[in-house]
């Protein structure tokens, strides 16, 4: 893979991640309804799919 495929899959995900969507709605219902505490473990999980996501992309 060259490094120019590489900045062009991070300039066309890093959008994707950070409009918020589903994920905001979901951490922001665990913050009211739970603790701060749950907000955060959502988020992490979260964080952690986006990841997987990317990377099963980038490799194909």
């Amino acid at each position: 893979m060259q490094w120019h495929q590489v900045i062009g899959f991070v300039v066309a995900v890093t959008p994707l991640t950070l409009i918020p969507g589903t994920s905001f709605t979901l951490v922001t219902q665990q913050v009211i309804a739970g603790s701060r505490s749950d907000g955060v473990l959502v988020t992490f999980g979260s964080a952690c799919g986006l990841l997987v996501h990317a990377v099963f992309a980038a490799v194909g």
